[in-house]
């Protein structure tokens, strides 16, 4: 082999693995990426080379969406007209807490000068709030199941006229027994959504930060049993509107007026 193709065969090697090594020193020198400032799963892993000026930055960007959600929080339930006087103090004293603690973080972290600190108060707000996977999901699905069962109750409140309406019609017999039939629907979903409501606040109003991970299966639990209730209450808006359409036929069907205006329109 001559000389001149040898040296150009090294200098080929060379330069092949100067392109293999590169995706790998470019990763070696690019500054580790911040975790998601909504992560709740876990405290971040903050790599050690991390300045600290840009992990308080991240952290205060953190913390300031939890106050950020607290507060939306805290006004939902404020505003809401359907939760029950110990739902409405169970969720303010929540709410009351996780901001304290939040805002007490809040305060210190411009005041931390090492990574080990600004790590200790990012696993505090983590693993003692969990804002975003507990708190939130929680108070919401408190409220959801609030506003489920006021529903339940204000059909349950006229249902009773509508089947005596209903029970009093003689003819046209077709018209009648279809609207006994919907009735019978009505009323059965009705009981299908409020068995379905049954101990979901206070099973959602027991969680705590801690109960995390385990809590998943609970908020999850609660949001499916809300979406079947609210699938059972469509329907029953649906036997309503029907029950309203047979009642308004004809003089022996007629029901009281009170009636075209069901609890659900």
């Amino acid at each position: 082999m001559s000389k001149r193709r040898a040296i150009a065969r090294l200098l080929a090697g060379g330069l092949a693995v100067a392109v293999a090594l590169a995706p790998a020193v470019r990763a070696a020198a690019a500054p580790a990426p911040l975790p998601s400032p909504f992560a709740d799963d876990q405290p971040a892993r903050l790599a050690p080379t991390l300045p600290v000026p840009v992990v308080e930055q991240w952290l205060e960007n953190a913390l300031s969406l939890r106050l950020a959600r607290l507060a939306d929080l805290q006004a939902m339930v404020g505003a809401s007209r359907v939760l029950t006087p110990t739902e409405r103090a169970e969720l303010t004293g929540i709410l009351d807490g996780a901001s304290a603690g939040i805002e007490a973080l809040a305060a210190k972290v411009p005041a931390d000068a090492t990574l080990a600190s600004l790590r200790a108060d990012d696993a505090s707000m983590v693993v003692d709030y969990r804002v975003f996977a507990v708190v939130s999901p929680q108070v919401t699905g408190v409220l959801g199941a609030a506003a489920l069962q006021a529903r339940v109750t204000a059909i349950a409140a006229v249902e009773p006229g509508i089947a005596a309406a209903i029970a009093a019609a003689r003819e046209p017999r077709r018209l009648a027994l279809e609207a006994q039939a919907t009735d019978r629907e009505l009323a059965a979903r009705v009981a299908t959504a409020r068995s379905e409501l049954v101990g979901q606040p206070a099973a959602l109003l027991g969680l705590d930060p801690a109960s995390y991970p385990g809590s998943r299966a609970v908020l999850a639990a609660a949001a499916a049993a809300s979406a079947r209730a609210r699938a059972d209450l469509a329907a029953a808006h649906s036997d309503l509107q029907r029950l309203t359409r047979l009642l308004a036929t004809g003089p022996q069907l007629r029901g009281p007026r009170r009636h075209r205006h069901h609890p659900l329109a």
